[in-house]
């Protein structure tokens, strides 16, 4: 995985599996560690595109085999077959919920309302009002 001065995807990885867990402090705990390597906004741009891929997985497996919704999303079939056993539990509405919650920390940050990111992202995870 890499040296230790780099994000991993797999710390990507292991984070969007925390946050589908439910398990806000090792999230905040592993976020924290991966702003001592990146900047914020990458961390977001990569939860961002993670979400939304396992969101229109989530969409897709409604109608399409394992190995269409692979090449729409531009993933490995053996990617989206994991990706969609993660989710299998999880509702649209709350994927939904977490990609509009990225969305508005990002706008948040990017716009200087929020200062902190760590804050930022502990009311994304700690369930608090965002907008």
């Amino acid at each position: 995985s890499g040296n230790s001065n780099t994000v991993s995807y797999e710390d990507i990885f292991k984070t969007v599996d925390l946050i589908l867990e439910n398990q806000a402090e090792k999230t905040l705990a592993k976020i924290l560690n991966m702003l001592d390597k990146t900047h914020y906004l990458q961390i977001l741009a990569f939860l961002q595109t993670s979400f939304l891929k396992l969101l229109q997985i989530k969409l897709y497996s409604r109608e399409y085999p394992t190995s269409e919704i692979a090449r729409i999303v531009g993933q490995t079939e053996g990617v989206t077959y994991i990706n969609q056993k993660k989710i299998q539990n999880i509702s649209l509405d709350k994927l939904v919920e977490i990609k509009q919650n990225l969305s508005i920390i990002e706008y948040k940050l990017k716009t200087g309302e929020y200062k902190d990111p760590m804050l930022a992202f502990e009311r994304l995870l700690l369930g608090g009002r965002l907008c």
